[in-house]
């Protein structure tokens, strides 16, 4: 149950969960079996700029996941949930986003990391993460976050450029 836990902090099921990724009531109606459980153990190597980290999901996990899905999906729903109107969740309230707003949003951290009681709840709480590490710290964690922490579930952003990074670090250092 605790991979269930963990994909509805960001997943919904039957409209239970959160809508920061897409329902999973009838994925297996969307996506082959073979594909979801190459994307359920590792979500990278199936899709490269994924943002779901990996989550050390077994073979045999993911084949009991995807059974559940696969049940779950039979279910007569008579259309609920239905659809979710997604407003832009960062930022919201503000006419102009910052560029490290932008990298943020692009990027979904807002998938796993909650600001100001908006967002997902598997990674931290960044609402006042600017007064508890400097920019070099974000910087290098973002980049590579297993330098930091080896445990961390959260993928590494080495693919964003040095000026995405330094806007996102300017965000989130501005959080106080």
């Amino acid at each position: 149950m605790i991979v269930l836990d963990a994909i509805l902090g960001c997943h919904t099921i039957l409209g239970n969960g959160s809508y920061f990724a897409p329902d999973m009531t009838k994925v297996v109606e969307r996506k082959p079996k073979d594909y979801l459980k190459k994307f359920i153990m590792d979500p990278k190597s199936v899709k490269s700029n994924a943002s779901m980290p990996n989550l050390g999901i077994s073979s045999e996990e993911a084949d009991n996941l995807i059974a559940l899905l696969d049940w779950i999906s039979k279910v007569d729903t008579n259309g609920w949930p239905p659809k979710p109107l997604l407003a832009s969740v960062v930022g919201a309230g503000i006419k102009t986003l910052t560029e490290g707003q932008k990298v943020f949003q692009s990027q979904g951290c807002i998938n796993c990391h909650i600001i100001n009681g908006i967002g997902g709840t598997s990674g931290p709480d960044l609402t006042k993460i600017g007064t508890k590490r400097d920019k070099n710290w974000l910087y290098e964690f973002i980049k590579n976050p297993q330098s930091k922490n080896p445990n961390s579930a959260m993928p590494s952003f080495d693919h964003l450029k040095d000026e995405e990074l330094n806007q996102l670090v300017e965000y989130l250092s501005s959080l106080k």
